[in-house]
């Protein structure tokens, strides 16, 4: 059986002992212990030494709680990491969980079981954890591979149907206009599938949500963008006063917008399109929504419509890919937001969507208008 090689960083020599007396309970064959009294021991220790878990005491005395949690878990990304705690420092604890840590330990409650199997499922976790991790690196890769790969060809053939089609359309007979209509519509299903896939691979599910991102300016910059888009020119887009400022990623929000602006002038019913967009501020959150009166969505899809790769059968199917709302999910998500959506069928749908509140004086100044109330793209 292979020896593990732990770190204990503990200042308290009564709690080190406690830790090292429980580990030899379960055999010293197990566990080789090594302890750091400091994190700046730890950490001198950490850079020559190679170790399969740190047993990590937040308060240190040269390093508080959250300068510790960050240090060690931003320096040894993968490392496995088991906070030792106490009742008192339970919202410590699962700022240490969401940073990356993964066990944490009641000092008051420690048995000699309940240390080695928090050793062990820490090593199991950041095993299956380092695996999923690289297994989804691949598939975006692949996404991204293929997606490039099968650009120039589809649009190559995109290009040669067109030509085709300038050159003897008209001389065609009806089913061979049909089959080259075909052809047209598919080359364009898969085009939107490819531009989508880049989308989707390219996102960066780490950027940082720092900067401030102007939802109003972004939200007209997507309106301009679709004024060519097929229908868009019979739509009527509104902005509902003034969108807020939030924290985030500006390339992905507008992805967002531009989603769910698209699929709302798409899903339309034989009506011009309505679409309404709006913002109201709730307790800690903005919650941002885009209306529309298109052809709505049934219950039992409304769930799995931001599935990826999900589509609503339909007897007038509408070009789509599946994905843009799956994409949509996740960045609000990474952006720690929720989205969801309101419908009846042939009544039109509300999809809504939140993003924290900074909290600060900016975000109540975004809600004051600035350009002098709603947008109208017709």
């Amino acid at each position: 059986m292979r020896t593990h090689i732990l770190l204990l960083v503990e200042d308290d020599d009564d709690h080190a002992d406690l830790v090292a007396s429980h580990l030899d309970q379960k055999g010293s064959q197990q566990f080789r212990l090594h302890r750091a009294r400091s994190a700046t021991e730890a950490l001198e220790r950490m850079t020559g030494e190679d170790f399969d878990v740190i047993l990590l005491d937040l308060s240190l005395p040269d390093s508080g709680p959250e300068q510790t949690l960050e240090t060690f878990t931003t320096r040894f990304p993968d490392t496995p990491i088991v906070v030792l705690t106490s009742l008192a420092e339970e919202s410590l604890v699962q700022r240490a969980i969401d940073s990356g840590a993964q066990d944490y330990l009641d000092k008051s409650l420690m048995r000699g079981d309940v240390v080695t199997r928090s050793v062990r499922y820490a090593m199991d976790r950041k095993r299956v954890i380092s695996r999923l991790e690289r297994q989804n690196d691949e598939l975006k890769r692949f996404a991204h591979t293929v997606a490039h790969e099968l650009k120039t060809p589809m649009q190559a053939m995109l290009t040669a149907l067109h030509l085709v089609h300038e050159a003897a359309g008209e001389s065609l007979d009806k089913p061979l206009q049909q089959l080259l209509e075909l052809g047209r519509s598919s080359g364009d299903h898969m085009k939107n599938l490819v531009n989508d896939l880049l989308a989707f691979a390219e996102a960066d599910p780490d950027q940082p949500r720092a900067d401030a991102v102007d939802l109003h300016a972004v939200t007209r910059k997507v309106i301009d963008s679709l004024q060519l888009m097929d229908g868009a020119e019979h739509c009527r887009i509104e902005v509902d006063g003034t969108l807020p400022v939030v924290a985030g990623a500006e390339s992905q929000l507008r992805q967002v917008m531009e989603n769910l602006i698209s699929n709302a002038i798409k899903y339309r019913r034989e009506e011009d399109p309505v679409v309404i967009i709006g913002a109201a501020r709730e307790p800690g959150r903005w919650v941002i929504r885009v209306e529309d009166n298109g052809v709505g969505i049934r219950p039992e899809h409304q769930q799995r419509i931001f599935e990826t790769l999900y589509r609503v059968a339909s007897d007038n199917p509408v070009p789509g890919t599946g994905i843009g709302l799956g994409f949509a999910k996740g960045v609000i998500e990474r952006h720690e937001g929720e989205i969801w959506v309101e419908s009846e069928r042939d009544r039109g749908s509300t999809f809504f969507f939140s993003l924290p509140a900074n909290g600060s004086s900016a975000g109540d100044d975004a809600a004051s208008p600035r350009d002098g109330g709603a947008t109208t793209a017709s």
